[in-house]
């Protein structure tokens, strides 16, 4: 939907103030926006830990902090109260999105990674023209 912008809001109704987007146009969008943070929302037992993909291995994206969505709405404000900044989620939790929606209605922008590191993989393995295949932290 990103993609399109506009023309997306003429088909779709928006629930939520999250903006969904996919591993291109994050890449696309990588460099532009220095205000901007990854937030990976898994258990820190799994942040660091070795997944095996379909051709690689892989842990996290580079540059990315660990915060468990389960901790909550209220510690994600004590840990990151800069409103001002973008905070890119990825994982694949009910309770990740929940909590993204909260953050949105309180004023923070949030956007969520469609996919999380499956589909990231997916795309270094299937696009050619995929810029950000060195992200991925083995």
């Amino acid at each position: 939907m990103n993609r399109h912008g506009a023309n997306a809001d003429k088909l779709f109704t928006p629930q939520s103030r999250v903006r969904f987007i996919t591993p291109p146009t994050y890449c696309r969008e990588t460099g532009k926006n220095a205000n901007r943070l990854m937030i990976d929302l898994r258990h820190d037992t799994l942040f660091n830990k070795i997944n095996s993909g379909v051709k690689h291995d892989y842990k996290h994206l580079k540059d990315a902090v660990n915060f468990f969505a389960g901790k909550g709405t209220a510690q994600f404000e004590q840990e990151f109260p800069d409103k001002k900044k973008e905070y890119v989620f990825i994982a694949d939790s009910y309770d990740g999105l929940q909590m993204a929606d909260e953050l949105s209605r309180k004023g923070y922008k949030i956007s969520w990674m469609i996919g999380g590191l499956d589909r990231w993989e997916w795309y270094m393995n299937n696009t050619e023209d995929f810029k950000c295949n060195d992200m991925l932290v083995e």
